[in-house]
């Protein structure tokens, strides 16, 4: 190829890559303007994505403390309401304050929405908006969209009250398993007349923590010789409870009344309220002291051997019924769930001359009907009879009074318990300490099911 037919190529493709470049250039501004805008609204979305996050959290932690400062105030709906107004002002204004300069160059205004579904409140903060491009609109492109949404949820606290109401009957006076039993028998002889004609100084295991011929109760000789009694497991019980609440609530609400179930010869009252001396009590380190072992505000109570002083459960529960206040739906201290924890074995003393001048009869399935047709969840646990030997051996045969008082309608006992409890999950049988104590925590998990937040 000559020198001039090779100069007029060169200078041909010359001109052609000066065409190619002058149609290229502009589309090769186009993409890297549009990508310089791209990434600077993803940087605008970032920040607007944080606050969208921080608004919805925002919104919902205000609706919840709002119902925890204001609960004196309003109630029920009316608090529901209020506590939602009041999550998206915060919303609004958390948002605003974390998007800061962003809103400047990009105003948009969130969309707050919620909703509450006992006991949670849901929050959701979204936004959309476009940003004007700086490159991209060269090739007509003007803006690039801006749209993001974000959700939380809090739950507010549940607000329950917890009433415990111990049997302080004789049978409570059981020691609190075999072992203890046959350490309250070796322990008791001394006091104890022979009632039976087994000789002298028979020990005692059944019905027989009453003063009888002597000022000491075998009360006393349990606590003198530190043997468990069944009235002392549900002390432990319910002292274990103040423990597990003092983890688990919030500005406390979980609150708790302590009662013991006995008429009282002296009195003739059918309830005594023993801890708090009223109302009830969010102090849960005072009350497991109240409830420790070496306390006995709750105890077997002012009995006597005629068997006057016993259980009336049924009255006792009616009694009970008319001073706990209506079920709420937990939304408030003014409005709270109630739950009522009964501890009893189920037979009621009656006049009569079976034995030491009274007779017992099985509770009623009707006993706990007064509580809950007042709203109450009821929880029983069943301190279940085992056979009382004579002289505490089954060589002997059946302890009179245990075979005078109980054996006939034993068996009935549990069903009519299940009856009076809510049902499945709130009935359970405690045939020794180790159970009972079990029992009892299972039905105040029950109820801490409720009451733990779950966010």
């Amino acid at each position: 190829m000559s020198s001039g037919k090779l100069r007029n190529l060169l200078s041909s493709e010359r001109g052609a890559f000066s065409v190619y470049a002058a149609i290229a250039f502009p589309i090769f501004l186009a993409i890297l303007g549009f990508g310089l805008d791209y990434w600077s609204t993803l940087s605008v979305k970032a920040r607007l994505d944080a606050a969208a996050d921080d608004a919805a959290i925002a919104g919902a932690k205000a609706a919840v403390a709002y119902t925890l400062t204001n609960p004196s105030k309003l109630s029920g709906d009316a608090l529901t309401a209020a506590a939602e107004a009041a999550g998206d002002t915060a919303a609004k204004q958390a948002f605003a304050a974390n998007a800061g300069a962003t809103l400047v160059t990009n105003p948009m205004t969130p969309n707050v929405s919620h909703s509450y579904a006992s006991p949670k409140f849901t929050y959701t903060v979204s936004f959309n908006g476009t940003r004007n491009t700086s490159f991209a609109n060269l090739v007509g492109v003007t803006g690039l969209g801006l749209g993001g949404s974000s959700t939380a949820t809090e739950s507010r606290p549940t607000w329950v009250n917890v009433y415990v109401l111990v049997d302080a009957s004789q049978s409570m006076g059981i020691a609190a398993n075999q072992n203890q039993m046959n350490l309250l028998y070796n322990a008791s002889a001394k006091y104890n007349p022979d009632l039976n004609n087994y000789g002298a100084g028979v020990g005692c295991v059944f019905g027989c923590h009453v003063a009888s011929g002597t000022s000491v109760t075998m009360e006393d000789v349990a606590h003198a010789n530190n043997i468990t009694l069944r009235i002392d497991v549900a002390r432990a019980a319910i002292a274990n409870m103040a423990q597990v609440a003092q983890a688990n609530a919030v500005v406390g609400n979980i609150k708790f009344a302590v009662y013991q179930m006995q008429q009282d010869p002296s009195s003739g009252s059918l309830l005594n309220q023993v801890y708090p001396a009223s109302g009830l009590t969010s102090d849960y380190g005072a009350l497991g002291t109240a409830m420790g072992p070496n306390s006995y505000v709750l105890d077997l109570g002012n009995n006597n051997s005629g068997g006057t002083g016993d259980s009336n459960q049924t009255a006792s529960l009616a009694q009970f019924a008319q001073s706990m206040p209506a079920q709420g739906d937990g939304s408030s201290s003014s409005s709270p769930l109630n739950y009522v924890f009964v501890v009893t074995d189920g037979a009621i003393d009656t006049p009569g001359a079976c034995t030491d001048g009274h007779c017992t009869q099985v509770i009623p399935s009707t006993a706990c009907d007064a509580v809950k047709t007042k709203g109450a969840t009821v929880g029983v646990i069943y301190t279940t009879y085992i056979n009382i030997y004579a002289k505490n051996d089954a060589k002997n045969g059946l302890d009179n009074r245990f075979n005078d008082l109980i054996k006939n309608f034993v068996g009935l006992i549990p069903g009519n318990l299940q009856s009076c409890s809510s049902g499945s999950g709130w009935y359970y049988e405690a045939t020794d300490d180790t159970q009972l104590l079990a029992d009892m925590q299972k039905l105040f998990q029950s109820t801490l099911t409720l009451v733990r937040l779950t966010n």
